[in-house]
């Protein structure tokens, strides 16, 4: 449960000073490290104005900012109206947390405030970034500079386990490459070429030749046969490699059905788009009955789409598809009208 801070708390003196016919508010603390509990200097702490039900996750609107000293205090003042506020301090190094919290993304505690109150004796502990360095190679163990590196995080909505894409990188000349800014929590990583390095290689050419397509750590082309990483607060993970595969690219052949009638194949198109968020993506036109083919796909997870020029994305099933090494024919995808 949240704890909240009302105006019986912390509170060491008034003095009105209008403005705006509001009076100051004025706030006292400290900023350590959460783990070591040292002073942190030249930390920028906010006061945000706490709006929870304007969304799922607080709306702050910003009120007062200052910076901590040298011995890592701070006082912060500002013009505020009556009500519930968060504080939030950020330094690099650390993540941005707020007051009474005990992770980064939670909400932590919620001051009350009332007209010409103050407050002092304020904690604003800090938690240490996580951070993991690596390269990413060839089959020979040679660098590959320039592949886009990213994570995804393992999390939980609604009782289901989602990866959600949270962070991304390139790797340097000498293939490696630098994750800053981590929560602790279970991480997935995958290494891909940049749009420039896909379109500059084989994939322009007659004659296309195999060449790095998306790999998960270790050395993986799906994220289901991915090792995880867990990270812990402020932990620096380092050595990571992650070996590119290298495939030829295949095409997928295959035939759209269901009730087409309620659907205009003209102008329509089929695509097929990088799971988790991703960028990648490959769209073909349908066939006047339906009919596709794809060509220059790399292997992974896609999702499918069906897509009209008035009404947009229409559902279908399956919703997914794994494309591994190999062409595929023979692929069936059934339209699902939106009201049947």
């Amino acid at each position: 449960m949240r704890n909240r801070i009302a105006s019986t708390f912390f509170v060491i003196a008034c003095w009105p000073a209008l403005l705006h016919g509001q009076e100051t508010c004025l706030i006292r603390g400290r900023v350590v490290d959460a783990q070591t509990g040292d002073a942190i200097r030249k930390a920028e702490v906010r006061l945000l104005r706490y709006r929870p039900n304007l969304t799922a996750s607080p709306g702050p609107i910003g009120s007062g900012t200052t910076r901590s000293d040298a011995s890592g205090n701070f006082c912060l003042t500002g013009k505020v109206e009556p009500g519930d506020y968060l504080m939030v301090g950020q330094r690099t190094g650390y993540l941005n947390t707020r007051f009474g919290a005990i992770g980064p993304e939670l909400v932590g505690t919620v001051l009350t405030i009332t007209a010409g109150q103050s407050f002092d004796g304020i904690r604003l502990a800090l938690i240490p970034q996580a951070v993991i360095t690596g390269r990413v190679v060839d089959a020979d163990g040679e660098p590959l500079s320039g592949q886009s590196v990213r994570i995804w995080r393992e999390t939980w909505v609604r009782g289901k386990k989602h990866n959600i894409h949270r962070e991304q990188t390139q790797t340097d000349d000498r293939g490696e490459f630098r994750l800053p800014g981590l929560a602790p929590g279970r991480y997935f990583l995958s290494a891909q070429p940049t749009m420039f390095n896909r379109f500059g290689n084989s994939e322009m050419s007659d004659h296309p030749s195999p060449r790095p397509v998306k790999t998960f750590y270790p050395n993986a082309l799906t994220l289901q046969s991915a090792t995880a990483l867990e990270l812990k607060t402020g932990q620096r993970l380092s050595g990571i490699e992650i070996q590119m595969i290298s495939a030829m690219p295949v095409q997928v052949r295959g035939q759209l059905t269901g009730d087409l009638w309620q659907m205009p194949l003209k102008g329509s198109y089929l695509s097929l788009q990088e799971d988790n968020f991703g960028l990648e993506s490959f769209s073909v036109g349908l066939g006047e009955n339906g009919s596709f083919e794809l060509s220059q796909v790399t292997p992974g997870t896609l999702r499918i789409f069906v897509g009209t020029p008035k009404q947009g994305r229409m559902p279908v099933v399956p919703r997914t598809i794994d494309v591994g090494t190999t062409d595929i024919d023979g692929l069936v995808v059934k339209f699902v009208p939106l009201f049947h």
